[in-house]
């Protein structure tokens, strides 16, 4: 009798956050050479040429933000307001960078009222027979890694390769945890407020005993008074918290396709 052979998924999909990658290349050579007029496109062409051939993607799609206000800040109008205002250069430094790749067919802006995380997230669910390698500076993307997706996540000159395992060494939650550790101590970065004076050791073993938001309040009586009473007064938040943290995983992004984005069907860079 033969025995079947167990399935190799040979198809890797490079999912690349473009706005953090196109910040941040900027932000690096204004820093090193104090060159405000740099061909940010050509820069980053390079940074995804580089990051293709060492991890040789049968697919490919770099993700940018849509510049209209969002849906967080719909539900929450001091999302992201803690931001600098973006220089002028870097307004139209990111236009261009965000057309050529769009122009190469690789490039997505995400639809009005979503950021690119959002764009990762759908991409990263429906391929989900494939192994995921999502390149950002983000922690957000944190909440996307699970036995078929890995963060690279470059971070003070290097680039870590993040599992599921390595999420939890370093935020001390599960990466499907991620969006209720931000609910109950916020996030700086977004400016999403989580619960006042909860910090990331009580977060982090709240989520331990109880594993997700919901099901601390639904045990709030077995939780210490001190902390009991800043959960209580401030449920709305904490949930709402959660709610911006969590990405969108099923946004239209029509005409964009799986099989639009193989790399042997077009040029990626």
């Amino acid at each position: 009798m033969k025995v079947k052979q167990p399935t190799v998924n040979t198809m890797t999909f490079l999912l690349i956050d473009g706005t953090n990658l196109a910040h941040r290349l900027y932000h690096i050579q204004k820093v090193t050479s104090g060159d405000e007029k740099l061909d940010l496109a050509k820069t980053m062409q390079r940074s995804v040429t580089a990051l293709i051939e060492k991890h040789h993607p049968t697919h490919c799609a770099i993700a940018f933000d849509n510049h209209e206000p969002t849906r967080r800040q719909q539900q929450y109008p001091e999302y992201k307001q803690n931001r600098k205002e973006k220089e002028p250069a870097l307004y139209g430094a990111l236009a261009q960078t965000e057309q050529y790749f769009i122009d190469l067919g690789s490039g997505i802006l995400a639809p009005v009222g979503y950021e690119a995380d959002d764009v990762v997230a759908t991409l990263a669910t429906k391929a989900k027979s494939m192994t995921k390698l999502i390149y950002s500076g983000d922690r957000d993307l944190f909440q996307l890694v699970d036995k078929t997706t890995t963060i690279l996540y470059p971070h003070k000159g290097r680039t870590s390769i993040l599992d599921a395992a390595a999420v939890y060494e370093k935020m001390q939650v599960h990466p499907y945890q991620i969006t209720d550790f931000k609910g109950l101590c916020g996030d700086t970065s977004d400016n999403i407020p989580g619960v006042p004076r909860i910090g990331a050791k009580t977060a982090s073993t709240l989520l331990a005993k109880y594993n997700s938001i919901e099901e601390i309040f639904n045990h709030l009586w077995q939780i210490a008074p001190a902390i009991y009473q800043k959960l209580r007064s401030h449920q709305e938040i904490a949930l709402l918290s959660k709610q911006l943290a969590t990405l969108e995983r099923e946004l239209s992004l029509a005409p964009c396709t799986l099989q639009n984005l193989r790399c042997a069907k077009r040029a990626i860079v």
